[in-house]
């Protein structure tokens, strides 16, 4: 999401809502070994208010051709942690498998 020629609103909204998320997934934060049903939804509810802050403000602030450059700094990096993190993800399960 952090190339200019690349830029479209709807996938740039569907990144802010998803990636709280899949970062609350990958941090095991969803995982059900010990915490109740309530606890897993305060988490899931919380991880998305920033994603629908993001996904309103991409929506209603952004043009449809030119990406604001300062946003496309926060994708930049929000995506270099995220790929930080799928790597660890990734290594760990293929341990788990070895």
């Amino acid at each position: 999401m952090a190339d200019y020629e690349d830029w479209s609103r709807v996938r740039a909204a569907m990144v802010c809502l998803f990636t709280p998320i899949s970062l609350a997934f990958l941090l095991e934060l969803l995982s059900e070994g010990g915490q109740t049903a309530t606890i897993t939804l305060l988490i899931c509810a919380g991880a998305l208010v920033p994603g629908i802050g993001g996904l309103l403000y991409i929506c209603f602030c952004t043009k449809k051709t030119q990406p604001p450059p300062v946003l496309m700094f926060i994708f930049a990096v929000v995506g270099f942690v995220m790929a930080i993190i799928w790597i660890a993800w990734t290594s760990d399960v293929v341990i788990d498998i070895l």
